[in-house]
Formats: structure tokens, sequence, C-alpha cells
């Protein structure tokens, strides 16, 4: 599986992006080269302001497309947002399959093997299949 992760906002979060890398490689997964191969969208988020979430959220709200050809795709959204947000998001209909947060890194593999959600203390809103692998990483700056 291939995966394609997009980090927004300080430089902690390019580090966690590296480390999230790290750890999906260490199972298996691979990084897509361009985000038309991944199988798996992570976004690596920043909540320090509105116009940072919106725009993380508008970014997810365009790719949403992505699954009506490639099923397995998951999206999930990861760090502080994740954390401070993301019961709501994933009461709406955003698109996104999980929320990660900032303490919770380690328990992507395992959340992709489909894991229950009460043993990693994660929500999923679908299981929908996914497949994802190596490591690119897409810095944008707030």
């Amino acid at each position: 599986m291939k995966y394609y992760i997009e980090t927004y906002g300080c430089q902690m979060n390019v580090s966690d992006s590296e480390l999230i890398s790290s750890i999906l490689n260490s199972a298996g997964y691979t990084a897509a080269k361009d985000i038309d191969e991944a199988d798996l969208l992570l976004f690596n988020t920043c909540s320090v302001r509105e116009h940072a979430e919106q725009r993380v959220l508008g970014r997810i709200s365009n790719e949403r497309h992505r699954k009506k050809s490639n099923p397995k795709l998951k999206i999930i959204l990861l760090g502080c947002m994740a954390q401070r947000i993301g019961q709501r998001l994933l009461s709406e209909d955003s698109g996104i399959d999980y929320v990660v947060g900032v303490d919770q890194y380690r328990a992507l593999p395992a959340i992709l093997e489909g894991a229950p959600s009460a043993l990693l203390d994660l929500i999923p809103v679908r299981s929908m299949k996914s497949s994802c692998p190596s490591i690119r990483i897409s810095a944008v700056d707030l």
C-alpha cells in the first residue's frame, strides 16, 4: 500500500510527518511519489489559527473525489487539529476516515489493519479497505 502525507503548520509538524513516515515504512508501507498513486492520504495538521484549519478542511474536501476511483482510499487527519476538532469532523460527512491525535501516531499500522477502535482510543468513521507504503512529505506553509 502507498501513502502520501501533506504537512500543514509548524516545524514540529514536519518532524511529526517524518516520524509517521518512519512508522509506516517500518510496517511495510511505501511512500507514494505522487498523490495520484496513493491509497492513503494523511493530512498532518496544526490547529493554531482558524484560517489554517479551514485551509486543511478545504484541501480534504477537494480530495474526496479520489474515493470514487479508488474505493480502498482512506483519508486520515493527524495532529493537533485532529485532537481538537476530530470528534466533530467525524460526526459530519467530511470524507475523513480516521482522526489520529499526536500521541497516537505509533498506532497507525494497527489502525490500517483494522484493530478495534476502543483498543486504540481512535474513532473510525468507515471501514474501507486501504493500502499504503513509503515516504513522501509535502510541507505547506500557513
